[in-house]
């Protein structure tokens, strides 16, 4: 029975020892003002074009640890795209600030529809968890949103930046184009095709 009692006794040692820490011991590594993101002074990253966004994610605002989500203030200029992607461990909720004639959209699975919307000031909408959406501002004053992630990271997959990473015949051959249009779409021209209606409209060209 001592025998018993000792290998017990041994194995709880070592799972105590192993354990981690709880979740308020983790919070507590955590000072006051660790707990405040200041969207005002965080990195501001780019994508697309005239699109700028302040990630609250894991690796911007660590306290977000296992909390289960993740935020972003975005700004889109004057005929401005925010290039298609899509986030393959969350949902997002966008709620638009500022902005009119603002356009966003996503494509479900197997390509069976495109939902698109143009939002005004006050609403908001969802992009499913790993479908492709986009954020499209054809006005000619700057557009603001805010957007909620279901995941501290969410991570983003930018189409065009991927795509036009796979080799020279494999793009040529699902866009039926030749090689000087691959070129093209490299340097974000067919982006520029997209917004070109709206500057002339604004006077931005």
């Amino acid at each position: 029975m001592m025998k018993i009692v000792s290998v017990v006794a041994v194995l709880m040692g070592l799972a105590l020892a192993g354990s981690t820490l709880t979740e308020l011991e983790k919070r507590q590594e955590f000072s006051e003002k660790d707990f405040v993101f200041d969207f005002s002074e965080g990195p501001m990253l780019q994508n697309g074009i005239g699109t700028t966004l302040i990630p609250a994610f894991l690796n911007t605002f660590p306290v977000l640890q296992k909390q289960g989500l993740g935020a972003a203030l975005v700004n889109i200029e004057p005929c401005g795209v925010n290039n298609p992607h899509n986030h393959p461990r969350a949902t997002e909720f966008l709620y638009l600030i500022k902005g009119s004639k603002f356009v966003v959209g996503f494509t479900e699975e197997f390509q069976t529809r495109t939902l698109i919307n143009t939002l005004k000031p006050g609403q908001g909408t969802i992009f499913p968890q790993g479908l492709p959406h986009f954020q499209i501002n054809n006005s000619c004053e700057p557009a603001q949103f805010f957007a909620a992630v279901s995941n501290e990271d969410p991570g983003a997959v930018n189409f065009p930046d991927s795509i036009y990473n796979f080799p020279d015949n494999l793009l040529q051959t699902i866009f039926r184009v030749n090689q000087g249009r691959v070129d093209r779409f490299r340097t974000d021209a067919m982006m520029r095709e997209i917004s070109r209606d709206c500057r002339r409209r604004c006077g931005l060209e």
